[in-house]
């Protein structure tokens, strides 16, 4: 299970365990440190079963917060157990279209959400 929300700060995903992902220690708790930025993919399905891949990475949380220089991440994750929430991150990375409720748009009705 998934959703898209741009007001979540990061990208959350499965617990560290089931990723094999460390937790990042001190101020960065709460954020994922892997060893390296590690590309994941999952795959959403909608309501009318319509499915697809969506590729993210994750970075390491401590490398990215100890460069000033940047102020927001498309690769900053942490965890979240059994859901995966594409934050802002998801935003930032790709192109994201939105389907209003009862709105033709190129003969697809809303609500829904697409990406590339």
């Amino acid at each position: 299970m998934s959703y898209i929300d741009s007001g979540s700060n990061g990208l959350y995903v499965l617990d560290a365990a089931t990723l094999g992902i460390a937790d990042c220690a001190g101020p960065n708790g709460g954020w994922s440190c892997p060893a390296s930025t590690t590309s994941f993919t999952f795959t959403n399905t909608g309501a009318n079963s319509a499915s697809g891949p969506v590729a993210i990475k994750i970075a390491n949380g401590d490398s990215l917060f100890s460069n000033l220089a940047f102020a927001a991440f498309d690769d900053v994750g942490g965890f979240n157990t059994g859901i995966v929430d594409y934050g802002l991150p998801f935003f930032l990375s790709r192109t994201i279209c939105v389907g209003i409720e009862g709105r033709s748009a190129n003969g697809a009705f809303g609500p829904f959400w697409a990406y590339g």
